[in-house]
């Protein structure tokens, strides 16, 4: 029973209902009660003033762990400056100017009106940033926002500080705060926050030309968004000022004209090609 307990609280995040998959009637309930005491161990709360909680238990310090190094390749790529921001232009130059500098002292320079509780957990830093930027944007708060982006940007994170994907990390996070354990919803954020910068370091080295040396299975390591048709296909028709078809798809991969036309459209829709209408047909050619 032990193992059990163990192996659903330390190796994986399961909810109930999907407990009840595998386990019924009294076993369920026996194992369910133990999962949660389990759970305790690993619990953690960034606020003493609210009851919210997540579990970092090794399956969920594994999945943040990978977003850290991912984050951290993609801060390695993110040379340019971004204009996109939640902060003032001025704001901006003062972080650039003073970097690296104190977060609290910043906070405190401008005069962002947030809650003490909150303050406090930027200021956190035995705290992952990642956990902060998690526990700033569920709150939903314009205010929070600005401020998770100064949290970044005072840590040199400018990549991830990027105004454009905070927002997109703030309209996408769903929190039923009716639950005070967020530990789903934290997994749901890391794994969108996977998806957002996957895609932007695709969109950073499709503009160095790098992709152009990759094979099929480095594509689709790269860019998970790929089916196995679409990083075959790339992988080999890729020239400039060459023109692609649906009937080459079809031919190379012995798959229908649906199949085929679906996976062209993909590869437009994920920005690897461009389509256009040369007469009765459709074809494709590289986004250069």
């Amino acid at each position: 029973m032990f193992e059990t307990t163990r192996t659903y609280s330390e190796d994986q995040y399961i909810k109930k209902e999907e407990l009840r998959k595998e386990l019924s009637g009294v076993v369920l309930e026996s194992v369910w009660q133990q999962i949660q005491e389990y759970r305790r161990i690993f619990r953690f709360t960034p606020y003493k003033e609210k009851p919210y909680y997540v579990t970092l238990n090794p399956y969920v310090i594994q999945k943040l762990s990978f977003c850290e190094r991912l984050l951290l390749q993609y801060q390695q790529r993110h040379k340019e400056p971004t204009h996109s921001s939640t902060l003032t232009q001025a704001q901006r130059f003062y972080i650039e100017q003073q970097w690296p500098c104190d977060i609290s002292e910043t906070v405190k320079c401008f005069h962002i009106a947030i809650p003490q509780m909150y303050v406090q957990l930027i200021c956190n830093t035995s705290i992952h940033v990642i956990l902060r930027l998690f526990f700033l944007l569920q709150e939903h708060k314009e205010s929070l926002l600005r401020a998770a982006e100064l949290m970044l940007r005072c840590e040199g994170l400018c990549g991830l500080g990027d105004g454009e994907l905070l927002q997109s990390l703030y309209r996408d996070i769903l929190i039923d705060h009716q639950e005070h354990d967020l530990t789903y919803a934290l997994l749901r954020f890391l794994e969108d926050l996977q998806l957002q910068i996957s895609n932007r370091m695709v969109s950073l080295k499709r503009k160095s030309r790098q992709f152009l040396t990759y094979d099929a299975q480095t594509l689709q390591e790269v860019c998970p968004a790929m089916s196995l048709i679409q990083a075959a296909f790339y992988a080999k028709h890729h020239e400039a000022h060459h023109y692609y078809t649906i009937a080459q798809c079809m031919q190379e991969h012995d798959v229908c004209y649906e199949t085929a036309r679906t996976s062209m459209d993909g590869l437009v829709a994920l920005g690897w090609y461009t389509k256009e209408k040369v007469g009765r047909k459709f074809v494709y050619y590289i986004n250069s």
